[in-house]
C-alpha cells in the first residue's frame, strides 16, 4: 500500500481512530477520514504528499504541530466537526494551501491568527458555524487590509 494516493472513510462512522500505519503512507494526496474519528492525531503531519484533506472529527480543538505541517495541504475542508472550538494555531504552515472550506461546526468560537499567514489561499468558505463571530472578523480584515489575504468576494 506505499503507493496509494487516495484514502477515503467517507461516511464509515464506526472508524473511531485512524491506525497509526496509516502515517506511514507518504505518498498518500487525499485523505478523506470518516464521521465517526474521534481526533486526528499528530502523525498526520507525516503524510507529508498529502494536498488534499477533508476532516470530519469530534475533538474540540486541533492539536498544534499536527494539519499545521503539511506543507504541501492544497485543499482542507473541515465539515460536520460540531465540537470544534478552536482550529490549530499553527496554521502558517499551511504554505500551499488555496482552499479553505468550514462548514457545519456549530461550536467553533473562533479563527487563529495565524490565518492571516495563508498568502495564496484562494477561497475561503465559511458556513452553518453559529458561534463565530464574523463582524469581529471583517472589522480586522478592514483594519488590516493589506495583510487579509481573504479575496473580495469572501462574505466575511
Amino acid at each position: 500500500m506505499k503507493h496509494l494516493r487516495y484514502l477515503n472513510f467517507g461516511t464509515n462512522a464506526k472508524i473511531k481512530r485512524l491506525p497509526k500505519s496509516i502515517f506511514k503512507l507518504q505518498n498518500l494526496q487525499a485523505l478523506v477520514t470518516g464521521e465517526g474519528l474521534e481526533e486526528l492525531p499528530k502523525d498526520v503531519r507525516h503524510m507529508i504528499s498529502l494536498r488534499f484533506l477533508f476532516l470530519f472529527t469530534q475533538q474540540k480543538r486541533l492539536l498544534e504541530g499536527g494539519i499545521g505541517c503539511l506543507e504541501r495541504l492544497q485543499t482542507l475542508f473541515i465539515v460536520q466537526c460540531e465540537n470544534l472550538e478552536n482550529l490549530c494555531e499553527d496554521m502558517q504552515g499551511l504554505r500551499s494551501l488555496r482552499i479553505l472550506v468550514i462548514g457545519g461546526c456549530d461550536s467553533l468560537i473562533s479563527l487563529p491568527r495565524s490565518i492571516k499567514c495563508l498568502t495564496i489561499l484562494e477561497e475561503f468558505c465559511i458556513r452553518d458555524s453559529g458561534k463565530l463571530d464574523l463582524m469581529r472578523i471583517k472589522k480586522e480584515r478592514e483594519k488590516n487590509s493589506t495583510s487579509f489575504p481573504f479575496p473580495s468576494y469572501c462574505n466575511i
